[in-house]
């Protein structure tokens, strides 16, 4: 490698060289000023692979080239930008360079051993906020097609600015040099993975270069069991089996025994499959507390959205813990007395804090339908059901155990109450099947197609609740109108009114539902769904992802204000804008799908659109006050839009 810049030089006539931070067989690192921009500090990295031959070398810069292309398109406030790719000729030599922005911290691994050097490590506390904040930058990551390779507790900085975890250090640079390398014969010496670096990384990446996104997310449980134990990963992995020993050395949670176990199992199928299906698990157990109204689950001041569907249960080293059952109808001798058992464990489970609207009055509907499809017991497990939960003795065929086992499992990593489920469920089944209509489902061989039935319907019900935030989720077979009372006063604070908000809520549900269009659901669990995504709504109100205000001067004349957004199939948006009566406006939306506009006046007395496929409006304005403007998608595709408005003071006479 060549020598280090000298300090007095300044490259591309911007970047003044302050010092050497590191270097490493890809190159050196430089911390820079860049004297065209306040003097800002920057990361300079200079890309100076150890390739033999001028074909080669330009090779593998021409790729890196690309890489860093693909990279300069992220946006997330915990990746630090790429700021720039540029070449200088210096001594007949082409020089490759890029900048980065330089994030003020402390990287993890460095904050692991100063605390060994005091024989502590991180809790299981900061390990959790670690993983919730950093699993929607791996999200992002993914959905961008980019896979950071390279995770490790010093490739995470704890930025002091903010206590965020910020990732960097993409490991893409070493396979180009790698791939180029290998490319050519002449090649003798292929640069190797740092030895360290590589500790943390699955099996079939080092040996076979295979990447996805489930090797970042074992990378990220193996750094969070460095931070958890301060031993690193070959201290607590069998190097023959490939098997993790860690359990002795920390008493964790089960909950996060179980995750941790997940994402680091040997074969990459076993794993998670998204960063969002372990967060959703990290978020959604039954023993999590339930969240105040006012409260949002946010990563980087953004909710966080949730919904993919988790494919397949974590494996478990744990016994898995004894689970309680509901009697066989055959051996109750009164099924009423029963429903009145049940009733009466169902009230002391929730301590008599009251069932919501519908809850009570299906109860005996309830049991006697589904009692021996899932057979669920009141008091749930916090561990994940595991396949070999049932035996040879069990009064189900073992594929038709194993199902409803996977339904269980899905139901409590979604974190959706078993009561509501039953509830919903049995409504569609009867919908479904008529002749079914209050009928008990027997043990018997002749109703295994019905149970079957009941089965599948379960399934797709589990998944069509899957895009609801974990927190609305949770409240399923909960909401009632002073719950929803307790909404619209909280986005009254936002000076959004109910008919707003409830334009938002309608344009997702009647998207996912279509079949609910002009029916009374107020009175069917189908109306808890409802009511949960106008619970998320609100959250997206909170964070500003569904509200924008939008602000006019006070001075004399006309002024004109122009705001741009892409709405997904059934995502509606908000605005605001402060305007007197009396004031002479005009309102156009133009979009390239098909949209709904609507305009409400201050006290909602006026409604000057509603729902309205008419997309223009002008007169003047009837009262003073926040006005409120909702657009939202009727169509199956997502497409941009444009919202003008003009606003100008009447001059009387």
């Amino acid at each position: 490698m060549e020598n280090p810049i000298l300090t007095e030089e300044i490259l591309s006539e911007r970047y003044q060289i302050i010092r050497e931070l590191g270097k490493s067989v890809w190159g050196r690192t430089y911390l820079v000023q860049d004297v065209n921009r306040f003097n800002e500090y920057c990361v300079l990295k200079e890309f100076d692979p150890p390739i033999r031959g001028k074909y080669a070398l330009q090779k593998a810069k021409d790729l890196f080239a690309q890489e860093v292309g693909v990279l300069h398109q992220l946006e997330h406030p915990q990746i630090p930008s790429f700021r720039e790719l540029f070449r200088v000729q210096q001594e007949g030599k082409e020089h490759l360079f890029l900048v980065q922005d330089y994030i003020e911290g402390e990287t993890y691994g460095s904050l692991a051993r100063s605390r060994s050097q005091k024989e502590a490590s991180f809790s299981e506390a900061e390990i959790k906020e670690l993983l919730l904040k950093l699993l929607p930058v791996l999200e992002y990551l993914h959905s961008q097609g980019v896979i950071h390779r390279n995770i490790s507790p010093d490739k995470i900085m704890l930025r002091s600015q903010d206590g965020l975890p910020v990732l960097f250090g993409f490991g893409s640079i070493k396979e180009i040099v790698l791939t180029v390398a290998a490319g050519f014969v002449g090649q003798k010496e292929i640069p190797k993975t740092d030895l360290k670096a590589g500790f943390y990384l699955p099996t079939e990446q080092i040996k076979q270069g295979i990447v996805s996104p489930s090797s970042d997310l074992y990378a990220l449980a193996a750094t969070a069991l460095f931070l958890l134990t301060g031993k690193e990963p070959p201290q607590l992995i069998d190097p023959q089996t490939l098997t993790w020993y860690w359990e002795q050395d920390i008493n964790l949670s089960a909950k996060l025994t179980n995750i941790l176990n997940w994402m680091l199992a040997t074969n990459p199928e076993d794993r998670p499959q998204s960063a969002k299906v372990v967060l959703e698990s990290l978020q959604t157990f039954p023993t999590l507390p339930r969240l105040q109204l006012n409260e949002n689950v946010k990563v980087g001041g953004a909710s966080v959205p949730i919904s993919t569907p988790l494919k397949s249960p974590p494996p478990k080293q744990t016994k898995p813990k004894t689970e309680k059952v509901l009697a066989s109808p055959k051996s109750a001798a009164n099924p009423w007395l029963n429903a009145i058992v049940i009733t009466s464990l169902f009230l002391s489970a929730i301590g008599l804090a009251g069932l919501g609207g519908w809850t009570a009055g299906n109860m005996w509907l309830r049991y006697q339908l589904v009692k021996n499809v899932e057979d669920e017991p009141l008091d749930e497990p916090t561990d994940f059901p595991t396949d070999d939960s049932f035996n040879a003795s069990s009064r189900f065929s073992v594929s038709e155990q194993k199902q409803r086992n996977q339904l269980r499992s899905r139901r409590l990593e979604l974190g959706i109450n078993y009561n509501f489920y039953a509830d919903l469920v049995n409504e569609a089944f009867w919908e479904k099947y008529p002749e079914q209509q209050g009928q008990e489902l027997s043990n018997d061989q002749e109703d295994t197609k019905a149970r079957e039935n009941w089965q599948a319907l379960a399934g797709e019900w589990l998944e069509k609740l899957a895009f609801l935030s974990p927190e609305a989720r949770e409240r399923l077979g909960n909401y009632d109108q002073q719950m929803r009372n307790d909404l619209v006063r909280e986005a009254n604070q936002f000076r959004l009114s109910s008919r707003s908000l409830s334009d938002l809520t309608d344009a997702k549900f009647f998207h996912l539902f279509p079949e609910q269009i002009d029916q009374s659901i107020s009175n069917k669990p189908i109306g808890q769904v409802q009511d949960a995504i106008f619970f998320d709504q609100l959250a997206a109100i909170r964070s500003g992802d569904a509200l924008e205000r939008i602000v006019f001067s006070e001075e004399e004349g006309e002024e004109i204000n122009r705001v741009r957004g892409t709405l997904q199939p059934g995502e509606g948006k908000a605005y605001i804008s402060e305007l007197n009566a009396d004031q002479i406006a005009t309102f156009a939306l133009q979009a390239q799908g098909d949209a709904l506009l609507s305009i409400y006046s201050p006290t909602g007395t006026y409604i000057l659109l509603n729902d309205s496929e008419t997309h223009d409006w002008s007169g003047t304005l009837p009262e003073t006050g926040f006005y409120e403007f909702t657009i939202v998608s009727t169509t199956d595709t997502p497409f941009t839009y444009r919202f003008e408005m003009g606003v100008e003071t009447s001059i009387g006479e």
